[in-house]
């Protein structure tokens, strides 16, 4: 996005320091899946399926940043093709990469899903046909190449949704629902709001089942490294109840802030690759959908850095920060990002937020605006909202977290580094 190289602004009580900062680690449970392909081969091995000699698989890959999705899809894919299918890939992402299926491909190549490493055909397309209606009279859709497959089988992780709650959430039902849906279908159903969407997924999901086309489902589940911790193979007809049981494990392992309270929170990138609201509301709190059920340690300002690499521009989350640099600015693709929000119907995660010069001034601005003692703002530094472990504190957290066996201290306090242009360094990208 074109912007101008700086603003003409002032500050205002611009005659403080920042608070010194320490790094620090977040304890987590590390449980982790570490034989991925073993793991695959032995879930699939578990069901009864029908003969697959010859028969036409779908698998889905989606926009979202799965841990170890490409290993997940390609050992799912050598176990088909093991028992005489031909499996294919497609990418069930809704309308993500401005709903055009060139981009789709080219999106899901940036998590090393392609046909080369795959091993198997990729066919993206954004055409639809629609598969029945649910009980309400809603129509449901579906990718034309899934759907004149002999078979699907949809991968994804569960995890909290971002912009809802209930029994069902992100998961191997709402890919099939909303990701193979495409623009078309995501459009339709993301027009009924998200108030009904925990009813209206299983639903939906249910007019997939009905077609006999499901052949089974792979849930992953992640620990609050953002690594695999579970991966589960799901006969079609047990794909909601295993979700349900599994979404509340992501939810009792998923990473959070162990702080009682942030004054300024800075995240140095969003992205669809980090989360479909490009920040995750399940750890910063108001989701911009407005839906209850969010509950989270108070944040008082989001100061936002950047859009991630893999997110292609598509800066969906700006609406929920407070401040933005202009370095954000020129990496915004404002054509993906409206797209993204205008088929969700969330506009407000697309809004605009105060535009600083620099990462400096975001950070001074936030610390000012926190309602506080700026030079003593609680201030913490995150990579983004998947990467919670290893982080950056401000001094004042440190005589609250001393002898808490949910922090490690790393490091002494030392002044926030900038360079010249007050860029702020970044945290080491391990996030373990």
């Amino acid at each position: 996005m074109q912007f101008p190289d700086r603003i003409d602004y002032k500050l205002g009580g611009d005659d403080f320091e920042l608070p010194r900062v320490f790094r620090a680690r977040q304890i987590f449970a590390k449980d982790r899946l570490d034989d991925i392909e073993g793991a695959v081969g032995r879930e699939l091995g578990k069901l009864s399926l029908p003969d697959l000699k010859g028969r036409r698989v779908a698998l889905t890959a989606g926009s979202r940043g799965v841990a170890n999705q490409a290993r997940i899809l390609k050992a799912t894919a050598d176990w088909l093709k093991g028992r005489g299918a031909k499996p294919f890939i497609v990418p069930g992402m809704g309308s993500h990469a401005g709903a055009e299926a060139g981009a789709q491909r080219d999106f899901i190549a940036g998590y090393g899903v392609t046909e080369e490493a795959m091993g198997v055909p990729i066919l993206s397309s954004m055409d639809t046909v629609q598969l029945g209606t649910t009980p309400s009279g809603i129509p449901v859709y579906c990718d034309r190449n899934a759907a004149e497959a002999d078979y699907i089988l949809p991968v994804h992780r569960i995890k909290p949704h971002t912009d809802f709650k209930g029994e069902v959430e992100s998961g191997p039902s709402k890919m099939l629902v909303i990701g193979l849906g495409k623009h078309r279908g995501a459009t339709y159903i993301h027009n009924l709001g998200f108030s009904v969407f925990a009813k209206l997924i299983p639903e939906a999901a249910r007019v997939f089942f009905a077609t006999g086309k499901i052949l089974a489902g792979v849930g992953m589940v992640e620990n609050a490294y953002d690594e695999t911790m579970i991966i589960e193979a799901m006969a079609t007809q047990d794909i909601l109840a295993r979700e349900e049981i599994l979404l509340a494990k992501s939810k009792e392992v998923m990473a959070k802030f162990c702080m009682d309270a942030i004054d300024v929170l800075v995240i140095e990138e969003i992205g669809k690759n980090v989360s479909g609201a490009g920040m995750d509301s399940n750890i910063v709190g108001s989701p911009a959908s407005g839906e209850p059920g969010f509950d989270v340690i108070p944040i008082k300002r989001i100061a936002v850095l950047g859009i991630s690499e893999l997110s292609h521009g598509n800066g969906t989350g700006l609406g929920m920060a407070h401040i933005v640099t202009i370095d954000f600015m020129k990496q915004l693709d404002i054509a993906a990002t409206y797209i993204n929000g205008i088929t969700s119907r969330v506009i407000e995660g697309s809004r605009i937020p105060l535009v600083a010069n620099s990462d400096l001034d975001a950070v001074k601005i936030g610390a000012f605006c926190s309602y506080g003692d700026p030079s003593k703002a609680k201030i913490v530094q995150i990579v983004n909202t998947l990467v919670l472990g290893d982080i950056a504190m401000s001094e004042p957290y440190l005589p609250l977290i001393r002898g808490d066996k949910r922090f490690e201290i790393l490091s002494e306090p030392e002044p926030m580094k900038f360079d010249a242009s007050g860029r702020l360094a970044r945290l080491p990208r391990s996030g373990h």
